[in-house]
């Protein structure tokens, strides 16, 4: 709410306190940096997010917003390794595992993003965004015949 309100002071001290009540809340930390990116400090955002993981590394949810930092920070290789452990982390979340394949077809790896989300499309195979990925990326690598039976399959889904 303060956050909302734009008293960033009284949503910082709000989160700090949720953190000192239950520091695995991940969502504390979350909404922190997210409070500090849109205030344009991504350093800080960063900070935040390692604090979280440096409780509860166990979060895929703070490894995943710690990899969009990174990312947004252009320091690819790092964000990829947090981005990987996200989805180690949660493998059901489909957005996740996303998110990991693209950062991984844009950094030069088309191979390993199919794999990864072939993987992912067997365990969501109604995801539209999967679909997505799967029709542009085999039509990116020459794979039309694969392009378009994903697209046949998303044009089915979302006509």
């Amino acid at each position: 709410l303060y956050a909302a309100q734009g008293k960033v002071d009284a949503a910082v001290a709000a989160y700090r306190e949720a953190m000192v009540l239950d520091p695995r809340f991940s969502p504390a930390y979350t909404n922190l940096a997210d409070l500090y990116r849109h205030n344009g400090d991504e350093t800080r955002a960063e900070g935040v997010l390692r604090q979280g993981i440096a409780v509860y590394s166990g979060s895929g949810d703070l490894h995943h917003a710690l990899g969009l930092s990174l990312v947004r920070q252009k320091r690819m290789p790092e964000a990829l390794v947090e981005l990987q452990q996200a989805t180690r982390l949660s493998p059901e979340n489909a957005r996740y595992v996303y998110v990991y394949a693209v950062a991984l077809n844009t950094t030069g790896k088309p191979k390993e993003a199919l794999m990864v989300l072939q993987g992912v499309h067997n365990a969501h195979p109604n995801d539209t965004d999967i679909l997505s990925a799967l029709v542009a990326f085999h039509r990116d690598a020459g794979n039309s015949a694969q392009a378009a039976r994903y697209s046949r399959k998303l044009q089915a889904l979302a006509p």
